[in-house]
């Protein structure tokens, strides 16, 4: 069961989760003119933030649109490519992303997901198999198992 605190989001209608996400996104900025701290704290910010927006489930409400879930899922795998020791939060947060996804009824939701199998296991993903896309995997087969790992097929 999410939070009351977190489920605010999917709920407040004057907050849409673009504009949540932009917002999130202009305030975690990191640049090199900031101290390596600044810019850890910019880093887990912004992983904080992804995390809530997934959490709350706006991401699957009715008013949503698949750019904005592009985003989250774009954002979640460039923080964990860009640094080691985010990976395993950034994807733990992308898995519950698509658990979201799977479980939900937006009409985009095929769509999503054969993109987010594309940035995990295609051409652009890191190479080799870790524990995160281990658990991806799983994930997909054991809710989707035809349709995924004929799409992980193809990418692989």
């Amino acid at each position: 069961m999410l939070s009351t605190d977190i489920q605010l989001l999917a709920r407040i209608s004057s907050v849409s989760p673009a504009q949540a996400i932009s917002l999130l996104l202009r305030s975690s900025q990191t640049s090199k003119a900031n101290k390596g701290q600044e810019n850890r704290d910019f880093l887990f910010a912004r992983l904080f933030g992804l995390t809530a927006i997934v959490n709350s489930g706006a991401l699957f409400v009715s008013t949503v649109n698949i750019d904005d879930f592009r985003v989250v899922t774009g954002e979640l795998v460039g923080l964990g490519r860009k640094k080691g020791w985010l990976k395993e939060s950034a994807w733990y947060t992308l898995i519950s992303a698509v658990e979201g996804l799977l479980s939900s009824e937006a009409e985009w939701a095929e769509e999503a997901l054969t993109e987010v199998i594309d940035k995990a296991y295609g051409r652009e993903a890191e190479g080799g198999w870790s524990s995160e896309k281990v658990a991806l995997t799983l994930l997909l087969e054991q809710k989707r198992p035809v349709s995924a790992i004929a799409s992980i097929s193809k990418t692989s």
